[in-house]
């Protein structure tokens, strides 16, 4: 469908649910966006390259009322990974204790920690073209930059960002990532970026590493993944069996 047509259908639609996913639909059409489609059950954009899916979820608001508000947010972007998941389900003791809702996971963050501009009002027509055009302003300028840095193994322990390098963050993600795809290096690499973090990734990573010595599995998403996770595999210390 061509963007001259889908404009007109943005312009057109009347109740919040057809505005939202005319406005999907528009932005999945923008060049700035190539490769992503929309979904319109999910309310996300999502663009897939091998194994890896990129997924930018969408929200809008309860409160809503079609002629004075219709919010549409760019919320979260998150990268998963269907070899991945696959490994983690083939080998749940070298894993991290998680949910199947998040086997696939490599890594997550929420759009509204990266300014304003991912959340426009779409409840006039007039104004939908040029409020769009700000959200996708916010995604060029910070989802696909993110995106980015973690598709590229060769950048990706240097240059992802370090919110995600928490101790109860997705470092034992990516790096399980980096490591069932072959890049054992970057791995490692990544390892010891968190580790030069501070004294409190350290801890972390000590901690989780007596947990790998006594054959103790900690949860996903807890301060001593990643040192249990590096441990593990054989990244810092030698393998764990």
């Amino acid at each position: 469908m061509s963007q001259t047509l889908l404009t007109s259908k943005l312009i057109r639609a009347t109740g919040s649910g057809d505005v939202i996913d005319a406005a999907g639909r528009w932005l999945a059409a923008r060049p700035t966006l190539e490769g992503f489609t929309w979904i319109k059950t999910r309310r996300a954009l999502e663009a897939r390259h091998g194994s890896r899916r990129e997924t930018l979820t969408f929200e809008s608001s309860h409160h809503d009322r079609a002629r004075q508000s219709i919010t549409f947010s760019a919320a979260a972007i998150e990268v998963t990974d269907t070899t991945l998941r696959a490994w983690r389900r083939e080998n749940p003791h070298r894993t991290l204790v998680r949910s199947t809702g998040v086997e696939g996971i490599v890594c997550a963050a929420s759009l509204h920690d990266f300014g304003t501009g991912n959340s426009v009002n779409l409840a006039g027509p007039e104004k939908r073209v040029a409020r769009l055009e700000m959200v996708l302003a916010h995604l060029r300028e910070h989802a696909l930059p993110w995106f980015a840095t973690t598709a590229d193994p060769g950048v990706l322990p240097r240059d992802v960002p370090v919110s995600l390098l928490r101790p109860w963050g997705f470092a034992a993600d990516m790096v399980e990532y980096l490591a069932v795809h072959g890049h054992i290096d970057a791995a490692r690499e990544l390892v010891s970026r968190v580790r030069a973090q501070g004294p409190d990734h350290q801890a972390a990573f000590d901690e989780g590493r007596d947990l790998a010595k006594q054959l103790a599995r900690p949860r996903w998403h807890t301060a001593p993944g990643l040192g249990w996770t590096a441990t593990t595999l054989g990244l810092a210390d030698p393998q764990i069996d």
